[in-house]
């Protein structure tokens, strides 16, 4: 049901690019393209705080496993690196191959694209 109300929201947010479809410079265009320029700047900042994260637990596992060692108790601290490093590989596989299909596909990832390119111009509208 969450997921149906996420949707919703989504479509209800793309509404005005439809409804602003001939004029592919207007302010409905440029809010669009405000929104998805925040919404990656948040995925990026969110993947370095995922990374940070998964490392945290690796290095909080190696300190577990050297600290209860002599007890014969390390078995949890190796559990933790091994989940940090799993994490890790897991993130910056997708990040990599994110980044590979990307380059392949010639799509300038430095900068957020622009909208403009969704919508129909007025010449391609007029040529049909």
């Amino acid at each position: 049901m969450k997921i149906n109300s996420i949707i919703a929201a989504a479509a209800v947010a793309l509404v005005p690019v439809v409804a602003f479809a001939e004029n592919p410079t207007g302010p409905a265009t440029e809010n669009v393209t405000k929104l998805f320029t925040a919404f990656g700047s948040l995925v990026n900042m969110s993947i370095g705080i995922l990374v940070t994260l998964a490392l945290a637990v690796f290095f909080w596992g190696l300190v577990t496993y050297i600290f209860k060692l002599g007890n014969g108790k390390g078995e949890e601290g190796k559990n933790l690196m091994i989940y940090g490093i799993i994490a890790l590989f897991i993130m910056v596989s997708i990040w990599g191959i994110i980044t590979f299909i990307g380059t392949f596909l010639g799509v300038n990832q430095n900068q957020a694209q622009g909208v403009g390119n969704l919508v129909p111009k007025d010449n391609y509208i007029n040529n049909k």
